[in-house]
């Protein structure tokens, strides 16, 4: 059992969003998958993009899929002032790969300050005569986050191919570029099973390889992702009376010192990733966050209502099965941290295990799409645990221990 952490207080909303994902990743009995003990590929330093071949850029730049893009003639519009492009976004990503069935979700930083909004890009192929004008996916609402959606529709391409993409974020007017990107992007062949992929195992403290969760897909349709703020929101009646502001079984509802505020909490998964450490075996790791109401502590006269900051980092491994042949590997045996939970008068409720996301057991398939893709799909027979839920998970190369995302300028 992994070391406990002690934590105070019953986190009620982290409990049922644990419930839920217990609920849909139970764990089944040991797959029925035999491991054929290839010899894994152990690489320490991360992969060279491969070189741009001469390609028809014009024709790359018809198969790019971008949301409500449109291609226009000509070059990218450019900077009327000097102090128009020095907003100094960053992006997690320094090379973009692509493969097909999944949907590339890069993330552009904003900066704290000045305060920049942003809901379009122009993107341009090198040595294309056109460029296409489209949306970010969506703009987060805690303001420090742009989502661009890469797709590429690989009809009449042979992969594997690379290209040079330039990428300019407009300001809110829609005008003016604040900055601008150059990125390689890679396309790559996706694995069609035959022996023709393999497991990198990580190791040393420097250019490691690892695989971050990058989205998850419910019936096809986009649900979540890292850096993704989920909101909840409500009203909470309490009490203000001549002794002060109070809660609790003398403060029915219908009591004439009744108050109602609104509040509203908060959820995100700010990263959840795992490496292959051995030939058989993960380390993962993962980091959330939980805005809760704090109804003990909210001030129902001052009309001021308390929240916790709630902050969970778990740790955890498990064994694996990697089936070369058909390029798939299943997961047994995950084990994380623990916390011991206690009632608001210090009565032990006893130790409850961290949330994990990843699945495991013989439902839940772990298929490597390219160099660069991990799949995860749940229930791979109709009616299996979490049937319609697939996680995406990326290969990056991190420089040191540190598990967040590394921003690129």
């Amino acid at each position: 059992m992994k070391k406990p952490v002690q934590k105070f207080g019953i986190q009620i909303l982290r409990f049922a969003l644990i419930f839920l994902i217990i609920a849909a990743c139970s764990k089944d009995d040991t797959p029925d998958v035999k491991n054929p003990d290839p010899t894994p590929e152990e690489q320490g330093t991360p992969e060279e993009p491969v070189d741009p071949v001469n390609l028809d850029a014009n024709k790359i730049t018809q198969s790019l899929k971008f949301r409500n893009g449109r291609v226009i003639k000509g070059t990218l519009p450019t900077a009327k002032s000097a102090k128009s492009a020095v907003a100094d976004l960053k992006i997690d990503t320094d090379t973009i790969f692509w493969v097909e069935g999944i949907v590339n979700r890069i993330k552009i930083l904003k900066p704290q300050s000045p305060k920049i909004f942003s809901s379009l890009v122009w993107t341009q192929v090198e040595g294309s005569d056109s460029y296409i004008e489209a949306e970010f996916e969506q703009e987060q609402e805690n303001d420090t986050i742009l989502i661009l959606n890469f797709d590429f529709d690989v009809t009449s391409w042979d992969p594997p191919f690379s290209f040079n993409l330039k990428f300019v974020p407009a300001d809110d007017t829609g005008t003016e570029p604040i900055d601008v990107f150059e990125k390689p992007v890679v396309i790559e062949k996706r694995n069609d099973g035959g022996g023709a992929c393999a497991i990198d195992i990580a190791s040393g403290t420097k250019n490691i390889p690892f695989w971050r969760w990058d989205g998850t897909y419910v019936n096809e349709d986009y649900h979540t992702g890292p850096y993704e703020f989920s909101f909840f929101e409500g009203d909470v009646v309490g009490c203000c009376g001549d002794s002060g502001s109070y809660y609790g079984p003398f403060c029915p509802v219908g009591n004439p010192d009744n108050v109602s505020l609104h509040y509203e909490s908060s959820y995100v998964v700010t990263w959840d990733e795992f490496s292959f450490i051995s030939a058989d075996k993960i380390s993962g790791e993962m980091s959330e966050n939980a805005l809760n109401l704090d109804i003990l502590n909210t001030d129902f006269c001052g009309a001021s209502v308390s929240y916790t900051d709630n902050n969970v980092h778990n740790v955890f491994d498990a064994d694996y099965y990697f089936d070369q042949s058909s390029c798939t590997f299943y997961l047994d045996n995950m084990v994380g941290n623990e916390e011991e939970l206690f009632t608001e008068n210090g009565t032990s409720l006893g130790f409850f295990p961290l949330p994990i996301y990843m699945g495991s057991g013989s439902m839940v398939e772990y298929q490597i799409l390219s160099n660069h893709f991990i799949e995860e799909r749940r229930g791979n027979v109709e009616g299996g645990p979490g049937e319609g839920l697939v996680r995406i998970y990326e290969k990056a190369w991190r420089t040191n221990v540190d598990p967040s995302i590394e921003w690129f300028d």
